[in-house]
């Protein structure tokens, strides 16, 4: 059985930009209508699902712990790269796709670290609009350090803090949607199967992990 990776077509730097503009638009005014299942409240999770109930999405979040805060994100401590290019050094998308390419030992797929080097520089926007201290300079600007075999300054970093700091930007953001009753949180969850339907993802089946009873979370 061969995998799917699911990765569009054409060349590496078109292939997520054509994706996205041919993908079918929901208007504002149905999201409110589609509810969006997000498993784990790590960094990723826990930013996905703030983003999308700021978009008007229902979401129900999953977290195996008892609180998102001890997701293991906050074990990441050296730093976050995006190709700001705040040095004026040569840094670039494609640089930053090569370098972490490499320091992947050239086994990742190329074209989701090409789409992750291409949105580095709006995570770096939103951490900060989520309030992560990093590091600045004198004058205010965000500071860059070398870090991880990097050919140029790139790393945004908060002292040795940064998986914890940033977790925290992303807990805080999606606890106010929590309150504002856009995110439905489940905690002490764990995943135990993926429902598919017609050869489309409906739903998931967790098991509660304080009464080990299953339970189902179905699109009807």
């Amino acid at each position: 059985m061969q995998l799917d990776a699911q990765i569009p077509a054409g060349a590496l730097a078109d292939k997520w930009d054509n994706c996205k503009f041919e993908g079918k638009l929901v208007n504002p005014a149905n999201k409110r209508k589609y509810e969006v299942i997000v498993v784990g409240t790590g960094l990723a999770g826990a930013s996905a699902a703030a983003t999308l109930a700021e978009l008007g999405y229902n979401v129900k979040a999953f977290c195996i712990q008892d609180s998102p805060r001890r997701a293991h994100s906050i074990a990441a401590q050296g730093g976050i790269n995006a190709a700001k290019n705040y040095q004026n050094d040569g840094d670039s998308i494609f640089r930053l796709f090569y370098d972490t390419i490499k320091g992947g030992d050239f086994r990742a797929r190329e074209a989701n670290v090409y789409r992750l080097a291409q949105v580095s520089n709006n995570i770096i926007d939103q951490c900060v609009a989520q309030g992560v201290p990093f590091a600045r300079e004198y004058g205010g600007t965000l500071a860059n350090r070398s870090f991880g075999g990097a050919q140029v300054s790139r790393t945004f970093y908060a002292r040795g803090q940064t998986g914890q700091q940033l977790l925290f930007g992303a807990y805080s953001a999606m606890m106010r949607q929590v309150a504002a009753g856009k995110i439905e949180l489940y905690s002490r969850r764990e995943m135990m199967d993926l429902v598919v339907i017609d050869g489309r993802a409906r739903g998931i089946i967790c098991r509660n992990l304080l009464n080990g009873n299953l339970e189902p979370h179905i699109d009807e």
